[in-house]
């Protein structure tokens, strides 16, 4: 059992569900104070908030692999994430408000420093995107906080999970949540390749307890994972659906939220005959599928290309030392480098050749 803040996670309890926020505040202070109290007025559990800025998380440049694709075209991810950016200063009041309405309170970081700054707030938990699950040096971080982890496995292979996880546990983490992520940001993809069953096979192959964090509208494959036996959900939230919110297309409105909230709820209060024959009808549903670990569709394929790659920060010359000053794990579409979990095998290696800022950097790169 994992004890977050006041309460108890485990499959014996009422599932654990998260409100995320993300940047559906649209920069406005009011709007995220009234996300906060739509999330209480719903049943949810907890808020979480994102702790990055656009300068952590890429590079303001125009290069190919670093313009936003399929909701966001039209933007380079720069200019994305400064957009979608929660203001560091608003954490210490979106805290206390969430407090005060009984919620537990935290946020994903997405780089050390982030981490740095969220320790102030004394955490219950950190969680962790599908995209930095594979970013090594945050996962170290986190881990030596000593706090429980919700992390998102998103577009991770196999391998890259079972790696992720020794990371963590070898670092210090005892308490560890694994969510099963939908990453296709439409319904209808989510629908179609939901494959829950994965949930289920992560929390037996890795002994942990395991919930969902579904990235598309609807609430009907979030029902389906919490009778499977989630232990979490996490859902987007919007007060109300406006096409001018970046994370308008695959979050919930409040009422929608409440609904979902509502129904897994009274699905918790079912006699045992009940949630067997509801059980059963899952698992011979289409929700349900198979076991597949890495993307689950064409549109995870595209999406999974935002990972962290290794990009140079600043122009490197011939014989240079590469650092943590100059190379960077960093968020691109696409880009032709080495993901960020290498980081480490690159650093006090020397360039073969200059390598402009904003270059991936792969081993033909350096001596």
């Amino acid at each position: 059992m994992i004890k977050i803040g006041n309460h108890l996670i485990d499959n014996n309890q009422p599932v654990f569900i998260i409100a995320e926020i993300s940047c559906n505040h649209q920069g406005d202070f009011y709007q995220a104070q009234e996300l906060v109290k739509a999330a209480a007025q719903a049943g949810a559990d907890a808020i979480k908030l994102q702790t990055y800025t656009a300068d952590t998380m890429t590079l303001d440049s125009s290069q190919p692999w670093f313009q936003a694709v399929g909701n966001w075209k039209g933007k380079t991810l720069y200019e994305l994430y400064k957009e979608a950016a929660t203001p560091w200063s608003w954490f210490p009041q979106l805290t206390a408000l969430a407090n005060e309405y009984g919620l537990e309170s935290f946020s994903t970081p997405f780089d050390e420093t982030a981490v740095n700054f969220l320790e102030k707030f004394n955490p219950s938990c950190y969680k962790i995107s599908s995209y930095e699950f594979t970013f090594i040096p945050l996962l170290k971080k986190v881990a030596k906080t000593g706090r429980p982890i919700i992390a998102s496995t998103g577009f991770d292979s196999l391998e890259e999970v079972t790696y992720s996880v020794k990371i963590l546990r070898n670092y210090g983490v005892k308490d560890l949540i694994l969510l099963f992520c939908l990453t296709s940001y439409d319904l209808i993809s989510s629908s179609s390749t939901a494959n829950l069953a994965t949930m289920l096979d992560l929390k037996k192959r890795f002994n942990v307890e395991v919930g969902l964090s579904e990235n598309s509208g609807g609430i009907d494959i979030a029902y389906a994972a919490a009778n499977l036996g989630a232990s979490v959900i996490e859902k987007h939230l919007v007060l109300e659906h406006d096409p001018s919110i970046l994370d308008n297309a695959f979050s919930l409105d409040k009422l929608e939220f409440k609904s979902m909230v509502d129904s897994i709820r009274s699905a918790k209060k079912m006699s045992p005959e009940e949630r067997l024959r509801l059980n059963a009808e899952i698992k011979n549903g289409s929700l349900f599928g198979q076991v597949i670990y890495g993307p689950k569709n064409d549109i995870e394929k595209q999406f999974s290309g935002f990972r962290r790659v290794l990009i140079a920060s600043k122009d490197i010359k011939t014989g240079e030392l590469l650092t943590t000053d100059n190379i960077s794990g960093l968020r691109t579409t696409n880009a032709p480098g080495f993901p960020s979990r290498f980081l480490e095998s690159f650093l006090n290696k020397t360039a073969k050749c200059n390598i402009n800022r904003g270059d991936p950097v792969t081993f033909s790169l350096i001596n």
